[in-house]
């Protein structure tokens, strides 16, 4: 899915149109939101729990993985922090970490020094990670302190 996005900005107000009832619905993005809601949901008919927040993914390294003999560059352990506000669940109304991973793919044939880049590239990974979390951890602590839309519970 393409989504248009922007720099991460303060938490905004949004506007859109209940698809079902056709009543305007308001909410706040979440802070360091990048979608550009001014252009995919505000003053548009919408189902509430398709209404998201994402921030920026942090970072997208690639490698070559090997999964049909031939190497292709594959992004790995790429994350970011989505929020559904209107959503069903509440799991998805709070920030929540989707992690994209790489499974049952292998990199073959390395040496000690393509073993030490892709040493490297995990252990840049695994601080991005870290640094996502915390990112997490700030962001839920925000969100859950932000009032609840009119007529919606947290």
């Amino acid at each position: 899915m393409t989504i248009d996005t922007i720099a991460p900005a303060q938490a905004r107000q949004w506007t859109f149109l209940d698809k079902q009832s056709g009543d305007p619905v308001s909410f706040t993005c979440m802070p360091g939101c990048v979608i550009r809601h001014d252009i995919v949901d505000a003053d548009q008919k919408k189902h509430p729990a398709d209404i998201m927040c994402w921030t920026s993914p942090n970072g997208a390294p690639h490698l070559p993985v090997d999964s049909r003999g031939v190497p292709e560059d594959v992004s790995v352990l790429s994350a970011h922090i989505e929020v559904k506000p209107l959503a069903t669940s509440m799991s998805d109304r709070l920030p929540h970490v989707n992690l994209e991973i790489v499974e049952d793919q292998y990199i073959v044939g390395l040496d000690p020094d393509s073993l030490a880049m892709v040493i490297g590239v995990l252990a840049e990974r695994l601080d991005a990670l870290r640094r996502t979390r915390a990112d997490l951890v700030r962001l839920r602590a925000e969100y859950l302190g932000k009032a609840a839309p009119e007529g919606v519970s947290r």
